[in-house]
């Protein structure tokens, strides 16, 4: 039940962050954080809203980014992914590491 859980307060934050309501999406993806600490697409999102769209908390961003950044490398080094979720992790890698030069040279559009 906790990764449908994940997969609701994520798309919950989603939402809330398409409709603008940003200190809702930010409650809803730190929500999400804590049931998935270690899932790297969670925390890269997580950071995204703080550092595109809520453009505050840096540091928690940065933290975030590389957090997300260590947890994926070595699930993916370790060959066992497969299929859908190998493709997510893989995605959440690029994204995470993308994010962080942009954030680290002051960039704060998502593009």
């Amino acid at each position: 039940m906790q990764e449908k859980d994940v997969e609701l307060w994520n798309n919950i934050a989603l939402l809330e962050r398409d409709f603008g309501k940003l200190d809702k999406a930010l409650m809803a993806y730190a929500t999400a954080g804590k049931l998935a600490p270690s899932d790297p697409q969670v925390l890269n999102d997580w950071a995204v809203v703080l550092h595109y769209y809520l453009k505050k908390d840096d540091q928690q961003a940065i933290n975030l980014y590389q957090k997300a950044i260590s947890l994926a490398e070595p699930l993916l080094a370790s060959g066992e992914l497969q299929g859908e979720e190998k493709q997510r992790i893989q995605t959440a890698l690029r994204d995470a590491q993308n994010n962080l030069r942009k954030l680290e040279k002051g960039n704060r559009k998502n593009q």
